[in-house]
């Protein structure tokens, strides 16, 4: 464990006792959960536990974050390089080969809360058919809309940070009740599978407002569940103003109008070269009501994913949202889209990958100028990736976000402003 130890000291180097303490405390739950495994059945039951202890180091010309109440689109500004920990652990219990609980647990160094849960869930999967596999889940769990996250923890294998899209979907949205998914195949020997997928959940009816009063961001922190999350004061919320009533700060995962949304989605793959799916997601938000400092939220979007393996080693993804959200009586009402492709090469142990991807937001409310919102903006991405077969890994990742954003000029900043980051993380993975 030596190596890990050294990273740790290197990175705390210039934090705190108490944050030294956290990545100790990070590195000995690391090295008790790796034992687990040693002690699962062999049939796969039991406990098990898979996860990821990393550090990122930043630099760049990037505005102060949005997590430091500026406009900046990353993580990290210019003005704090300080280095993130970062530890995630996926804790699994099986109890048969059908029934699985699960439940994501994530630390962070560089916000409030540092620990929290991302997701919380009971998964059960009946024995499949010649033509039908079934599944279903109960608890509070990430949307099934992305082909871009889809390895441990909801992170990407092809960059640090993903998409805008994949940001925002990770930030606000969260599904905190039942779903269902139902594959047929016509037969064993057939190319085509096609399935369908339906939830219905609560709890997310402030989804929408982190992209209105903030905008697209671009980073790889998602929101733990029960998390307030503060960022730059906006005066449209001060005392006396239209929206007084809401809090400073937001919150993702709360029920405020007792009504419950649902989304669906459609899956169809071709051998395991081609997938598409096309997800609809509505939250069924009551724009007319605030509880307890959150209003809801109308917020509903379309959203189409397309992967397709044009070698073993070469992959091209895409997805592509567009949708609206409305708070108050016509006072606030957005329309947004944002889109991206990504390319990536595998060449043994490294891995290449482009992306690029625009984003907008249209403001066609009734304030337009006490509350500007309107964006537009676009981001290229190059990220370089080495794993060894000792579970660790290094990506290196440079982004350029070019983003022009009416709502800065409250702030007293340029409104059209492009930032570019460059990241180095450090991984070790267990699983």
């Amino acid at each position: 464990m030596r190596p890990i130890r050294q990273i740790l000291s290197s990175t705390c180097s210039s934090q705190s006792k108490q944050a030294l303490g956290y990545r100790w405390a990070s590195l000995c739950l690391l090295v008790s959960l790796n034992g687990i495994h040693a002690y699962a059945n062999d049939g796969g039951l039991g406990l098990r536990a898979d996860g990821i202890l990393e550090s990122l180091f930043a630099a760049g010309n990037a505005e102060t974050s949005w997590l430091d109440q500026g406009t900046g689109k990353f993580r990290q500004g210019a003005d704090n390089r300080d280095p993130i920990t970062r530890l995630g652990l996926a804790v699994s219990y099986r109890s048969s080969l059908q029934s699985q609980f699960r439940l994501d647990i994530a630390y962070h160094s560089d916000a409030q809360p540092r620990i929290g849960v991302t997701q919380a869930y009971w998964q059960f999967k009946p024995i499949a058919t010649e033509h039908f596999r079934t599944r279903y889940r109960v608890g509070a769990f990430h949307l099934p809309s992305s082909f871009e996250n889809h390895d441990l923890l909801w992170s990407s294998p092809y960059s640090i940070t993903p998409s805008v899209v994949n940001t925002w979907v990770g930030e606000e949205f969260r599904a905190i009740g039942a779903e269902g998914r139902w594959q047929w195949q016509p037969s064993a020997y057939s190319p085509h599978q096609i399935s369908l997928t339906a939830a219905a959940f609560a709890a997310n009816d402030s989804a929408g407002a982190m992209l209105a009063w903030r905008g697209w961001t671009a980073h790889d922190r998602q929101t733990f569940l029960g998390e307030r999350i503060d960022f730059a004061p906006i005066p449209i919320i001060a005392d006396g103003q239209p929206f007084d009533q809401q809090a400073a700060e937001f919150e993702p995962f709360v029920e405020v109008d007792d009504r419950i949304g649902y989304y669906l989605a459609l899956d169809w793959r071709y051998r395991s070269n081609l997938r598409i799916r096309h997800f609809y997601y509505d939250n069924r938000g009551d724009p007319l009501v605030v509880k307890n400092g959150q209003y809801a939220w109308d917020t509903k979007f379309h959203q189409t994913a397309f992967r397709y393996n044009l070698s073993r080693s070469l992959v091209f993804t895409s997805q592509y949202l567009f949708g609206t959200t409305a708070m108050g009586p016509g006072l606030v009402d957005l329309e947004f889209a944002s889109g991206f492709a990504l390319l990536s090469k595998q060449f043994s142990a490294h891995r290449i990958s482009l992306r690029t991807e625009f984003f907008l937001v249209d403001d066609v409310d009734l304030l337009p100028i006490l509350d500007p919102n309107d964006e537009q903006g676009d981001r290229l991405t190059l990220g370089y990736g080495y794993r060894n077969p000792n579970q660790w890994a290094l990506d290196l990742e440079f982004s350029r976000i070019q983003s022009d954003r009416d709502h800065r000029e409250i702030f007293r900043r340029p409104t059209n402003i492009v930032e570019n980051k460059f990241t180095a993380r450090i991984r070790y993975r267990f699983d």
